[in-house]
C-alpha cells in the first residue's frame, strides 16, 4: 500500500466448497477508515477477523450473498471513502 500511495485497499474474493459458492472479502487501510466501515451494518456481510495497527489495519468479512459482487461493492465502498475525505473525486 504504501509503495503505491495507496491509503486504502480491497480484496474481494469468491471460491466454492463442496456444496455451493462463498465470497469474502479483506479490507486494508488507517484504523478509523476500517472502524467506520463497520458503521454501515451490511445486513449480509458478517465480521470474520480484525488487527488495528497503525496505517496497516485490516479486517476481514463473509458475505452470505455470493451476488454482491464487484460491481456492488465499488459504489458502496467509492462513497464511503468519499464520505470520510480519503478521496474527493
Amino acid at each position: 500500500m504504501s509503495e503505491n500511495g495507496l491509503s486504502f485497499y480491497g480484496i474481494l474474493s469468491i471460491y466454492c466448497d463442496q456444496t455451493d459458492q462463498k465470497r469474502d472479502s479483506v479490507l486494508l487501510g488507517n484504523e478509523s477508515a476500517i472502524k467506520g466501515f463497520f458503521d454501515l451494518n451490511h445486513p449480509n456481510v458478517s465480521l470474520i477477523n480484525v488487527t488495528f495497527k497503525f496505517e496497516f489495519s485490516h479486517a476481514s468479512f463473509k458475505t452470505s450473498d455470493v451476488n454482491l459482487t464487484r460491481k456492488y461493492w465499488q459504489p458502496v465502498l467509492e462513497k464511503y471513502l468519499k464520505d470520510i475525505k480519503l478521496i474527493n473525486k
